[in-house]
């Protein structure tokens, strides 16, 4: 790897050649280098280049040699969570100890290189093609999707979806509606590689959402002092305190109800359970463990995407 464009090497680089660097990356792959920007959190920082590409933004993620994994050989979640957690054991009967439940949900720890790259910022939904209200699709089946909609436009709800048909997004006042464009996982790798993009494998993905860190999660062992969605009320900005940039610049593992499909030989998802420990009731540490940067990949019985829960972070590697 360039030197310049490793973690350390990068990081100790001047303003000046960092900027240079990152107007001579936006030339190679076709992007709009817009600022560089100090992101500092949870310990980690990284001055990177911020990019605009068809609408999105990206990142410049350097690589680094990281450890994927945690023994968990010095576990502390605060005293809430760690209640919650021996209440939740007891409920269930588990006869082993906290540390050695948690780690069984966990990857094996594993030494890998991760290779600069580009990285986007937020993920997107797959499949939905905004339209508007004369698309005739809306009108088809019965019911149409159109006919559906009628029955809860005037409701207070500002989201209405049929499985993979359509959807209506309020905007304001207004509806936005979306057809959807069935895809499968192998014709997305396909699409994307096509137009120059991939997905980051599991190990990248938890690189850009840990950063290397030993805890279970990039700001610790516990969750207790976090406001989390679905959990708590947002600040006044109307955010919680995962959907804000990382030490990369990027909102990653924000949402567990939200799985990024990640670079594998078959379907295969990180940062998300798709809700279901929460909904399972199990408390906030375990409702988030998913979106641990260290929580095993989980691969799909099948091919099919779904639109629901499934999102996806175009990466760039850079060569």
């Amino acid at each position: 790897m360039n030197e310049k464009l490793s973690r350390s090497g990068f990081k100790e680089l001047p303003i000046q050649a960092k900027s240079e660097l990152m107007r001579s990356i936006a030339e190679q792959y076709d992007l709009e280098f817009k600022t560089l920007w100090a992101f500092n959190r949870w310990g980690q920082s990284c001055t990177t280049g911020v990019f605009g590409k068809d609408g999105s933004e990206f990142v410049f993620v350097p690589g680094d040699k990281v450890t994927i994994g945690t023994e968990l050989s010095e576990f502390t979640p605060d005293k809430s969570d760690s209640d919650e957690l021996l209440s939740l054991l007891d409920e269930i009967e588990y006869h082993g100890d906290a540390v050695s439940f948690i780690k069984s949900s966990l990857a094996r720890p594993h030494t890998v290189q991760i290779a600069p790259m580009l990285v986007e910022r937020r993920v997107s939904e797959i499949g939905w093609q905004p339209t508007d209200f004369s698309d005739e699709r809306l009108r088809q089946g019965k019911p149409s999707p159109l006919e559906s909609f009628w029955q809860y436009e005037n409701s207070d709800i500002n989201r209405f979806v049929i499985s993979k048909r359509a959807k209506f997004l309020k905007r304001g006042i207004d509806w936005q509606p979306y057809i959807y464009n069935d895809i499968t996982y192998t014709g997305l790798l396909r699409g994307l590689a096509q137009s120059g993009f991939a997905l980051p494998n599991p190990d990248e993905w938890a690189y850009l959402c840990g950063g290397g860190c030993g805890n279970l999660f990039a700001w610790g062992d516990g969750c207790s002092n976090l406001t989390l969605r679905h959990f708590d009320e947002p600040d006044s900005s109307g955010l919680y305190e995962l959907d804000k940039p990382n030490f990369f610049g990027i909102i990653i593992g924000n949402d567990p109800y939200k799985r990024e499909l990640v670079e594998a030989d078959k379907l295969t998802t990180c940062g998300g359970d798709g809700g279901v420990n929460i909904c399972g009731g199990v408390g906030r540490l375990l409702g988030y463990i998913s979106c641990s940067p260290h929580y095993a990949p989980r691969t799909g019985d099948n091919d099919d995407i779904d639109n629901e829960f499934d999102y996806i972070r175009r990466i760039i590697r850079i060569s």
